[in-house]
Formats: structure tokens, sequence, C-alpha cells
């Protein structure tokens, strides 16, 4: 896990910082007007969003093991992300559709949206 922590926190903030697109077919619109309501509802959501460095404690984090093993590289960033900024949040619940997030997310003791049934694997 250390080695694919290493290699994926540089290259996610590069894509991020390049704006890079989406890969063919990861988010495929069936219309300009979809896309522009999505783009609509993303940046208004957006509005709402803090965002958080990812420190040498999530770092740290990240290489240890989950509860819940396997959990992939950026979910396991997204978890240990969760952990560090729930002190500064008080009600923090984590949302995700991702079997494996969720598992990892009630055995560290969040509050986990949206209800059980909606998790995909």
């Amino acid at each position: 896990m250390r080695e694919r922590c290493d290699w994926a926190l540089p290259t996610t903030r590069a894509c991020i910082r390049l704006s890079l697109p989406a890969p063919r077919g990861v988010c495929s619109m069936k219309s300009g007007a979809e896309t522009l309501r999505r783009g609509t509802l993303l940046a208004t959501a957006a509005e709402h969003w803090a965002v958080f460095a990812i420190d040498g404690e999530m770092t740290e984090r990240e290489r240890r093991p989950f509860p819940r093993e396997p959990l992939r590289t950026l979910d396991a960033i997204h978890v240990a992300t969760a952990l560090a900024i729930r002190s500064l949040v008080s009600e923090l619940r984590l949302l995700s559709l991702d079997a494996r997030v969720r598992r990892n997310a009630i055995e560290l003791g969040f509050e986990v949206v949206p209800d059980e049934g909606a998790a995909v694997v």
C-alpha cells in the first residue's frame, strides 16, 4: 500500500492541477443540455465544499491497513482524509456509493450516506 500511495498522491495532484478530462467512457453524457445541467448541479454543490490539503498525518494513515481490506489507493486517501478532518467537523458524514469505502467508514465510526442499499461494488 505504501508504494501505491506514494505514486498516487503526486499523480492525483498533477491531474487536478492540469484539470485533465475524464478518460473516455468515465463520464459520458447523452446531450449538451444534460452536460450543462450536471455541470450546474456540480458547481452549485461545490460552493459548499471545503478543500483540504493532503498532509503528513493523512499520508501516514493512508499507508496503514484499514479495517476492511482490500481498499483501493484513492479510496484509502478519501477515508484517511475523512479521519483527519473528523475532529474539525462535528457532524461529519461520509458520502459514498462504494461498498468497500462504506464498510471501512462504518467500522471507523462514521455515519455513512446514502442509506444502506445504495452501495455498489
